[in-house]
């Protein structure tokens, strides 16, 4: 009988991030994904070498959803209207204007199915928040 690879822990890092810590294995669940937003995120923020735009949070999260967390970044505001998603490692960004996947690391067909759903549900207020955050 063969042994099957343990899979990899979750952190609350991209893959391959530089802030990533080495050798501690941790999960995020949905309850430590809502402290996130605080000093962690302002620790996180500050060894990504990613700091507040006047006074603002430079990754504002915009919607919650079954533990998926819909945010800007605050250095993008050049780019068209998109809202990124992520739930522990896995990640993706749809555009706004005409809702479409602009890229995808780690989400499931099925998720990117529904969430593509919730952002065509939501489209007017993400652009509203889009807006207010990027004048």
């Amino acid at each position: 009988m063969s042994r099957q690879p343990t899979p990899a822990p979750r952190t609350p890092y991209p893959r391959g991030h530089a802030a990533a810590p080495r050798g501690i294995k941790f999960s995020i669940s949905d309850a430590e994904d809502l402290r996130y937003e605080g000093a962690q995120a302002e620790a996180d923020e500050a060894a990504a070498g990613t700091k507040s735009v006047e006074g603002r949070a430079s990754m504002p999260t915009i919607y919650r959803y079954k533990g998926f967390r819909f945010h800007f970044y605050s250095g993008e505001g050049w780019e068209p209207p998109h809202v990124h998603i992520r739930r522990g490692e896995d990640n993706c960004k749809f555009w706004l204007q005409q809702v479409e996947l602009a890229y995808n690391d780690g989400m499931k067909s099925h998720e990117l199915t529904e969430l593509r759903r919730v952002v065509e549900e939501h489209r007017e207020e993400f652009l509203r928040k889009w807006h207010e955050y990027f004048p």
